[in-house]
């Protein structure tokens, strides 16, 4: 009777998948979110439900029972029904909560990492049978979970996704096409290369200067491509995709020219010094812009694995969109990798000036490590996942401690994309260890914390580091694993801080929200017509879309809306790169209008 009962409830309710799950796993659109109260939302993509025999003794076996979230909202209160021809004597990561039979009814723990089934993450359970009927395997599954409905958002989320890809189109060198949306902003540095009779006209500008550096520029590229690739809803949510794709190839455009021959790559473009001499737009600049490169006598294998990593994610993220052009991003992902490997070095060293500007200290085992991991995803080729494994375990492992991704530094952003591939303990720990110090605390160790909530790690663009985390954090919760969805949250709370909701009431991205600043240290946005940052006294132009530093001390009112206060008011490609990303996930979340004109 009780059986009868709760298949009934279900039929009403649940789709009923009717044969057997077979090995290898199958896969089938079983599930279906429903009524709660007066409450309804509906998933529209499928789970993917596995069950494989782990062993049989003949008096007893051993299964695991998969269950993998493919849409985009997590799944909470599963519940998973099975007719199944063996008395179940134990289960481990779930709860038997009836039977009758051969049928059972299996939910999801109260707590714990099962609790929920993040986007696109796999739980699973294992459970101990007894001989009975004839058969291994359920002859009927029938699942349900339910997802709650969306919460109303603080904030607009697409005009914030909308203004931080605008924000590269304003960091834009080169010749400017017409659809070009940045009306203060035209054609410059058309002669870049010329110095070295190469082409490297193009690419992006670093912040608030004109120089091209080409290691945070690749990795900009490579974070941005990431959240289009786990993100890539969001993106289009709000009408963003093709602005995303555009974004990412203006980068890796100029990457592949400045790729001129297997084992050469141009680093940098412009001199740091005579550069920050001047004071003006792009379109003005007079002074010499010599290109600087590595190459198998001066090599950097940090600048190029991070280069192999842009051009593999990339090859990635344009996959469907441009299959040609895809391929050929892999292919010199692959040169670069292959460089990076065969001569070992930092590239500061073969291009001495850089140094003043961004030295790396991380050393160059992190991008190698990233770069393949990446090169496996786009390629499937399993000897670069097998280089990134072992690397790792002999050069990483255990070393993510109080810090996190940034230009120079990949090992957090390898830990989890190694976590998302392989799902293996080693990287988990390491990410979990990583991600605890920004949340809940590591041992004694935890970020400090501003009184309003401001996770603060560094003075000098402290907000950067924020959201790189917060990005890093909802990949890995969204994919990997979120205990007590500590990470999830920790990713909200930071980019809604971010994005106004603190105790000074003001937004941090340049012409969005509330209170936004207005005077980031940049030259162009500047507009200045005598070459001096002083005068005129407030930016003229309005850099849409730009993360400046934040608070330079843990206080959530120690922001100072001065360009000449660079620890604040400093813009750069990999300030917008991974928050870019982490704002798609919000889209996906909260929903938001973009503007129908932008600039406004």
């Amino acid at each position: 009777m009780l059986w009868r009962l709760l298949l009934g409830f279900a039929a009403a309710l649940l789709v009923l998948v009717a044969g057997h799950l077979f090995f290898p796993p199958a896969k089938a659109p079983v599930v279906d979110v429903f009524q709660r109260g007066d409450q309804y939302d509906r998933q529209s993509g499928p789970a993917e439900v596995s069950f494989t025999v782990l062993r049989d003794w003949g008096t007893g076996m051993e299964a695991r029972v998969a269950l993998k979230n493919t849409g985009w909202k997590t799944l909470h209160d599963w519940t998973l029904f099975l007719e199944f021809p063996r008395t179940i004597s134990q289960i481990n990561g779930a709860r038997v909560t009836a039977w009758a039979g051969s049928k059972y009814r299996i939910d999801a723990p109260e707590r714990g990492q099962n609790a929920s089934i993040p986007p696109g993450a796999t739980i699973q359970f294992t459970l101990l049978a007894r001989p009975g009927g004839y058969g291994q395997v359920p002859a009927t599954v029938l699942f349900n979970a339910w997802v709650y409905p969306q919460v109303r958002g603080r904030f607009n989320y697409a005009e914030a996704l909308q203004k931080s890809l605008y924000f590269y189109e304003a960091q834009r060198s080169g010749k400017l096409p017409d659809s070009h949306r940045v009306h203060w902003r035209g054609d410059s540095a058309l002669d870049d290369g010329s110095d070295a009779g190469v082409d490297l006209s193009g690419g992006y500008y670093d912040a608030g200067d004109h120089m091209k550096f080409g290691l945070p520029m690749a990795s900009a590229m490579t974070m941005l491509a990431w959240g289009g690739i786990q993100y890539r809803a969001g993106y289009e949510q709000c009408g963003e995709w093709e602005r995303l794709l555009d974004t990412v190839r203006w980068g890796t455009d100029w990457l592949l020219k400045a790729h001129t021959k297997p084992d050469e790559l141009y680093g940098q473009v412009g001199r740091g010094e005579s550069d920050h001499d001047y004071w003006g737009p792009p379109e003005q600049m007079s002074m010499p812009r010599p290109a600087f490169k590595i190459d198998a006598e001066h090599p950097g294998s940090d600048l190029a694995g991070e280069a192999a990593a842009a051009l593999a994610s990339s090859s990635l993220l344009l996959a469907r969109d441009d299959p040609a052009y895809s391929r050929r991003l892999l292919e010199h992902a692959i040169q670069l990798f292959d460089f990076a490997v065969k001569y070992p070095g930092k590239y500061s060293d073969a291009i001495p000036d850089a140094q003043a500007f961004y030295e790396p200290d991380s050393g160059c085992d992190d991008e190698r490590i990233w770069a393949a991991a990446w090169i496996y995803r786009a390629s499937g080729r399993r000897e670069f996942l097998e280089y990134a494994e072992t690397a790792y375990a002999a050069k990483l492992q255990g070393s993510l401690t109080s810090w996190t991704h940034t230009w120079d530094d990949k090992r957090y952003g390898a830990a989890v994309l190694l976590a998302q591939l392989t799902g293996k303990e080693i990287y988990r720990m390491d990410v979990a260890k990583f991600l605890d110090f920004w949340t809940r605390g590591d041992g004694d160790e935890r970020i400090t914390y501003t009184p309003g909530g401001l996770a603060w790690l560094q003075a000098w663009g402290a907000l950067r580091y924020t959201a790189n985390t917060a990005f890093l954090a909802f990949v890995y919760s969204d994919t990997v694993a979120d205990e007590d969805n500590v990470y999830h949250r920790f990713a909200r709370q930071q980019i809604h801080y971010i994005l106004g909701d603190n105790p000074a009431r003001r937004s941090y991205m340049v012409g969005f929200g509330a209170n936004p600043p207005r005077n980031p240290h940049h030259r162009a946005a500047h507009g200045s017509t005598e070459g001096t940052i002083d005068a005129p006294t407030m930016n003229l132009n309005v850099l849409y879309g730009a993360l400046v530093g934040g608070p330079f001390l843990p206080d959530d009112f120690a922001f100072s809306d001065n360009r000449r206060d660079e620890r604040s008011s400093e813009v750069a490609l990999d300030y917008n790169a991974a928050f870019t990303g982490a704002l798609a996930r919000m889209v996906m979340m909260y929903g938001g209008r973009p503007l129908k004109q932008l600039p406004p």
